[in-house]
């Protein structure tokens, strides 16, 4: 009966070590580590357990259906095999630096309709540490929202080459107005000027139409849907020093 029993017992201990995701091995091994996304400085290892973790709870299943890992330090650039930095026979250096695309998928329910989300983040890690991203909250529903931090000095350019990479590869994304201006922040805060004042343009027209909405519908008293909008805007604009315009 053992004998029998053996080859069962062992391919269920098989399919079971297989349910185990990357984030349950990096954590056996590392029992300090929080899976916080993002979190800056992280390692190459670090962040792909995170993103690996099981998600909150918020009504929505989410998952990665594509993950794509990339050499950047070298030309032209080199994909790496997420299966052989697990079974550790790729050894992720400090010497290197990677880019990490996570193609995401939601589901959830809203009433009797079914949804699904596709979307695409990005990760920049310049000497294996987390600087700079593109990462997507999902929230009820389904809905996204974005956190951006703009990168530094000469990954600046990596950093567009792997966005223009990503845009072609899933689609662009369009953002909400607030994204917009807290992307225009980020750039200011990584000194890049340029770009903070594209965000700036971009979001005006925008902005223009909202605010002349919201001011022929609003009832008197009534709460203004546009406040963190325009908190935005306001400190977008200060920050590249100009005035905001008379209403």
């Amino acid at each position: 009966m053992s004998r029998r029993l053996a080859p069962v017992l062992a391919l269920a201990l098989a399919l079971g070590c297989q349910t185990h995701s990357y984030y349950d091995e990096y954590r056996a091994s590392h029992p300090d580590f929080q899976a916080l996304l993002p979190n800056e400085r992280a390692s190459l290892e670090a962040l792909l357990a995170a993103l690996y973790a099981p998600p909150a709870d918020d009504g929505v299943q989410v998952g990665i259906r594509r993950l794509e890992i990339l050499r950047v330090d070298e030309r032209p650039w080199r994909s790496l095999s997420f299966d052989e930095i697990r079974r550790g026979a790729l050894a992720p250096s400090d010497a290197e630096s990677y880019a990490v695309v996570a193609d995401w998928e939601c589901r959830a329910k809203v009433g009797l309709k079914d949804v699904r989300v596709d979307r695409a983040s990005w990760y920049l890690l310049p000497g294996n540490r987390l600087e700079a991203w593109d990462h997507l909250r999902f929230r009820s529903g389904c809905e996204t929202r974005s956190q951006f931090r703009a990168a530094r000095g000469a990954q600046a350019e990596v950093e567009a080459e792997l966005a223009a990479r990503v845009a072609k590869a899933y689609g662009k994304r369009s953002l909400e107005l607030d994204e917009v201006y807290r992307r225009g922040l980020a750039y200011v805060e990584a000194g890049r000027l340029v770009e903070a004042r594209a965000m700036l343009l971009l979001g005006e027209r925008g902005f223009r139409a909202a605010d002349e909405r919201v001011r022929r519908q609003q009832a008197p008293g009534a709460a203004d849907p546009l406040a963190e909008v325009r908190r935005l805007r306001a400190r977008l604009l200060r920050a590249l020093g100009y005035e905001e315009p008379d209403a």
